[in-house]
Order: C-alpha cells, then structure tokens, then sequence
C-alpha cells in the first residue's frame, strides 16, 4: 500500500481553494495529522527564510509515514540544494529527507539545463 503523503508548495494557492469555505487547516483527503502538521512547519520555515522563499514554486516536499520527506523539483545551486535539504531535515517531525532535487534551470521547451 502507498503512504498517504501530505505535499508542501508553499507559495501556490489553487484558485480552486481560494476563499473556499472549507477547514484550510485541515490534512488533505489521505494525509495524517501528524503529516500534516509536519508539512506546515515545512512551509512556513520556507517561506519565513528570505534565501529560500523566491525558489518558490520550484521546490515540493512530500511528507509521508514517519516523518520521511522527499523533496522534489528544481534549484539553481548545489548549495541551494543543501541549504533547502539543510532546512527541511532541522523541522521537528521529520526524520530523514530523500533529496530527488534536481540543479540547473528550465530554458526554452520546458528543458532542464543541468549547468555541467
């Protein structure tokens, strides 16, 4: 059976959910508490870092059964990529972060230039 996992973009708000009436504090259909409340302290220590909040809507961390994140998308640096890793594995709650964060830059046609 898959974990249930509860994501973290943290500066994306679905238009859907926007001004909704339902609970936003509230875990997603799936996620645990426990996951969830894992993947608001994420959030927030991300945007609350002004080095880490304009990576933005680049980065998602997915929080899943006993406090493993696996962290997803794109940033512009190796250090980049340590300082988010660095961040996300000092929250309370998580214990261990698989790091799937890819470095480089999107160009033209949605390629990833890797920078190497």
């Amino acid at each position: 059976m898959a974990a249930a996992t509860a994501t973290v973009e943290p500066w994306v708000e679905s238009s859907a959910t926007a001004g909704a009436a339902s609970d936003l504090n509230a875990p997603p259909p799936g996620a645990t508490a426990a996951n969830w409340d894992v993947a608001e302290s994420i959030r927030q220590k991300l945007t609350d870092d002004p080095t880490l909040a304009p990576l933005g809507s680049q980065l998602k961390a997915e929080v899943g059964n006993n406090g493993v994140v696996t962290l997803k998308g794109v940033v512009k640096t190796p250090d980049e990529q340590q300082r988010v890793h660095d961040t996300i594995a000092s929250v309370p709650g998580v214990s261990s972060v698989n790091d799937e964060l890819k470095v480089g830059t999107y160009r033209g046609g949605g390629k990833l230039d890797t920078n190497e």
